[in-house]
């Protein structure tokens, strides 16, 4: 596995890990390696903060965190909840009513996209496609059919699903609107819309506020442009060898890839160089700006 790494990281200036679910934690076939879920059980244990940062949907979110064996805060809905593993939601951000009726109006003139909306626990569709089957099967639960859209409300997320040239149109048409939304992609075919100033990165800032930390003690994974939030608020953004191409322009380094268990191989070399990963209050101020993970650009890992 190789690494390209464009800045040092001094990890013992770094309290944790926040990282993305799909593209990253997960293999392509959306399966967790032994490797990986071994490698977060154990720097938890030892006392590293491990969050899961991800645009699923909130159920799924704290399904994998607890099989994995994490406590405490995750963000789902790609910033638009913070809800903690024993349930309780903590922060929530829900987008106006009136936009999601004239959304649902413009999804209309594009029958071959497929729109999910989700709200707290709940996910909805307002008709069963190959995706909603497809996505059925990763996130380990069905949704629940609305009629219309104009019945639902408090939607924190949509999420649509179709090629990227439409999705493109999507994203214009949602631009002149001048909606207080924020839209932008997980994957070239998936565009995630939530409201206006809500990110992976707001909700991480907020689940650190109410908890005493701080995102820039922390390493952030991740793999598409919806993670780029996430890498401004962390110290230190490793994105994945099969990240979107503007994640890696805006990356510290650039790992391996997730079919690679290259979220493993980068944390448990930067927990063995740092002999358990102490807390940045733990040693020195010039004992942590001395201590790097890497001073070359690229290394085997």
């Amino acid at each position: 596995m190789s690494l390209e790494q464009r800045n040092e990281i001094s990890p013992i200036a770094f309290g944790g890990f926040a990282i993305d679910i799909d593209g990253t934690l997960l293999r392509s076939d959306h399966q967790l390696s032994q490797a990986v879920h071994q490698t977060l059980r154990t720097a938890y244990n030892d006392g590293v903060k491990v969050i899961l940062v991800s645009a699923r949907p909130p159920r799924s979110v704290l399904g994998l965190a607890r099989r994995i064996g994490l406590s405490g805060p995750m963000v789902a809905l790609n910033g638009a909840l913070v809800v903690h593993t024993s349930g309780e939601v903590t922060q929530s951000s829900a987008m106006l009513d009136s936009c999601i009726v004239a959304f649902a109006g413009q999804m209309d003139r594009y029958p071959w996209l497929t729109a999910h909306y989700y709200s707290d626990f709940d996910w909805y569709v307002t008709r069963h496609t190959d995706n909603v089957e497809f996505e059925t099967a990763v996130v380990g639960f069905a949704p629940l059919l609305a009629s219309h859209v104009g019945m639902l409300s408090k939607i924190q997320k949509i999420m649509v699903v179709g090629p990227s040239e439409d999705l493109g149109e999507l994203e214009s048409w949602l631009s002149a609107q001048a909606w207080p939304i924020v839209a932008n992609r997980s994957k070239s075919d998936y565009l995630e819309i939530t409201a206006e100033n809500v990110t992976k990165g707001t909700a991480l800032r907020a689940a650190g506020s109410m908890g005493g930390w701080d995102p820039s003690d922390l390493i952030a994974f991740g793999d598409g442009d919806n993670d780029l939030h996430l890498f401004s608020v962390c110290g230190f953004g490793a994105a994945m060898g099969n990240a979107s191409d503007r994640l890696k322009a805006a990356a510290d380094a650039i790992i391996g890839t997730n079919d690679e268990d290259a979220v493993h191989h980068f944390i448990a070399a930067v927990i063995a160089k740092t002999e358990g990963f102490p807390r940045m209050t733990d040693r020195p101020a010039a004992l942590r700006a001395s201590t790097c993970f890497s001073n070359s650009s690229s290394e085997g890992a």
